[in-house]
């Protein structure tokens, strides 16, 4: 795991570092993977977020800035990864966040920092693979994001499940080799045209209808996926 550590205070910061190399050697020691990354400012983490599996947030000096603003532009830039929000003089707990935030209390604990890492790597283990989209600006959405794609010169014209359309410069037959691995709902029925099968609302006579209304041609290798795919996920 990759786990981004952001506080504003150097000294508790470099505690908080030395308290997550020990966390750290005891997963190395089982023969897992574990990296921190530590940041002083909210600009200087918000730069990669998409690289982190979690987010150790503690904003106790930065006028203006709380833990819960940071997570919110986190947010805001789709990342869904866990955040853990460290309480001290505001107990963040009474605050309202999204499901997939945790809480700890100064001083730290390493028994309660191993307890929530752990609750990190089930999260980690069950969350679905982002998608990239790169176009003027980058987003990160899910598999249900994404109704159809449609290729128009040299972008790609992808509209999306809440009926915003977002422009790729990523030509459209790249676009579906980088999906093709883990995300199976999608299929490539000509060089122009890649669509997501769990929004297909019915096939007939070679013509798919999407949820939208949409109407696409499909056939040959493509149709025979629809069906098979359809099939195993009944």
């Amino acid at each position: 795991m990759h786990i981004a550590v952001c506080d504003d205070n150097v000294a508790d910061r470099k505690q908080t570092e030395r308290l997550m190399k020990r966390e750290a050697d005891k997963w190395i020691a089982e023969g897992d993977t574990f990296y921190t990354d530590s940041f002083g400012n909210a600009q200087a983490l918000l730069g990669t977020p998409m690289a982190f599996d979690a987010f150790m947030i503690d904003i106790c000096h930065t006028e203006g800035l709380t833990a819960k603003d940071v997570v919110d532009q986190l947010r805001a830039k789709g990342v869904i990864a866990p955040m853990i929000l460290v309480c001290s003089d505001v107990n963040y707990r009474e605050q309202n966040f999204e499901e997939g935030t945790m809480f700890l209390d100064k001083p730290l604990q390493p028994a309660k920092i191993h307890e929530l890492m752990l609750k990190v790597k089930e999260y980690t283990l069950d969350k679905d693979p982002l998608i990239e989209l790169r176009g003027e600006e980058t987003i990160y959405v899910k598999d249900s994001d994404i109704l159809y794609a449609e290729q128009t010169g040299y972008t790609s014209k992808i509209t999306l499940s809440d009926g915003h359309q977002f422009i790729s410069t990523t030509m459209l037959g790249n676009m579906f080799d980088e999906l093709r691995e883990e995300h199976h709902s999608f299929v490539l029925v000509s060089n122009k045209v890649l669509l997501n099968i769990d929004y297909i609302k019915e096939v007939r006579f070679h013509r798919a209808s999407m949820i939208d209304g949409k109407k696409f041609s499909v056939g040959g290798d493509a149709l025979k996926y629809i069906q098979y795919y359809r099939e195993k996920n009944k």
